[in-house]
């Protein structure tokens, strides 16, 4: 009879416990049946999330899930400088009109095929410093990287350009592993600088893509793991927020509050470290399954940044940022994330020197020793 009254406590306490429980099922339940009839969540999240606003008749929104949005094909079109979204300072340097010409397959390029040639073939993936948001096609960078390069080592050297403006390295692995499988590549050159997670474009709450809706959320999070602090990472917490209303509801009004309530460069720092740490996988996992067959060379621009995602997956890298120094008062607009052709004409020609002086570039369907150095932390 002694101990009774302890397991008579420890009763009480279990049951305790379970009641609680069960008032909070209890609640839940009753608070997912109340929210079911409140039909404002979609356009409460776009209010988060960061959109694309260049040259938006070139885009469409895209069918891959990961991509968000891709260059429409076969478009034509002449921008004039009131259009572009520019600095004041890019305007001086930018092609007015530009000239913008998409071909069949989607990208900002001349007409390619997908059949493999007996060229060498380059990919070069990047946001809008690779699309070339304030010059014409034929002055893009990658542009004037296949007519250094033919300069160099002959007229067997393609380079195609699939940059998109304001894709971030999630997106370029994803387009990078679906041009892999489509276009046998040679060489590909991926260009650093948008950082945090993807944008998509403008979209009323009733033409909302089903990719950003959170039911296609997808084994990453999708967009609302991008965006919303205290969303569940990937595991077995993440089907019930996709199912519960009530917490992707109570999520969006505490994320609307802190952005209400901080500066947005605060509020993003969490948010862009979360990206990254995904870009870092992404990018890594890329460059172990295909570097010993199709070299990856990270281009660091001179307005480019050195990511910690570039660092820890240390890829083969040109950085140009120091050599830009010596060149800034010929040309002014060297550092700026959107130049003018002269300077994306100083991109190839250097550019075009280090891959070819490091046998990046050879014969077709031959892996070439590409003996760049890897990515080191700034300052090693």
């Amino acid at each position: 009879m002694a101990d009774r009254p302890p397991r008579t406590r420890a009763r009480l306490a279990a049951f305790a416990v379970a009641a609680s429980l069960f008032g909070v099922g209890i609640a839940a339940v009753v608070a997912e049946v109340l929210v079911r009839g409140i039909t404002d969540e979609t356009p409460r999240f776009l209010e988060l999330v960061e959109l694309m606003s260049a040259d938006q008749v070139v885009f469409r929104p895209s069918e891959d899930p990961e991509l968000l949005y891709e260059i429409a094909p076969n478009v034509s079109i002449s921008i004039g400088l009131d259009q572009a979204v520019l600095a004041p300072e890019e305007t001086l340097y930018a092609d007015d009109p530009r000239v913008i010409r998409t071909n069949s397959l989607g990208f900002r390029d001349e007409e390619r095929t997908e059949a493999r040639t007996d060229a060498f073939r380059v990919l070069c993936f990047g946001g809008s410093n690779t699309y070339g948001a304030a010059v014409s096609n034929e002055n893009t960078w990658p542009a004037q990287l296949q007519r250094e390069l033919r300069a160099r080592v002959g007229p067997a050297v393609e380079v195609w350009n699939l940059g998109h403006d304001g894709y971030n390295t999630r997106q370029k692995v994803r387009q990078t592993r679906v041009a892999l499988e489509r276009w046998s590549p040679d060489l590909l050159v991926f260009q650093t600088f948008n950082l945090g997670p993807r944008i998509m474009l403008p979209t009323t709450p009733e033409q909302c893509p089903r990719w950003a809706l959170p039911e296609h959320q997808g084994p990453l999070g999708g967009l609302y793991r991008e965006y919303l602090l205290g969303a569940p990472p990937p595991g077995p917490l993440q089907p019930l927020f996709r199912h519960s209303k009530a917490w992707r509801l109570a999520a969006l009004h505490a994320n609307r509050s802190l952005a209400a309530q901080q500066e947005p460069r605060t509020r993003r720092r969490p948010i862009n470290r979360r990206a990254e740490e995904v870009a870092t996988e992404l990018l890594s996992g890329l460059i172990q399954d295909v570097d010993d067959r199709v070299p990856v060379v990270v281009f660091i621009p001179p307005a480019g940044g050195n990511p910690g995602h570039v660092v820890d997956s240390k890829p083969r890298v040109v950085d140009l940022r120091k050599d830009a120094w010596a060149d800034l008062e010929a040309i002014p607009d060297l550092q700026m994330l959107h130049p003018g052709r002269h300077a994306y004409r100083w991109y190839a020609e250097h550019l075009a020197q280090a891959l070819v002086d490091a046998e990046c570039v050879g014969r077709p369907g031959v892996t070439p020793p590409c003996r760049l150095e890897r990515a080191r932390p700034d300052g090693d």
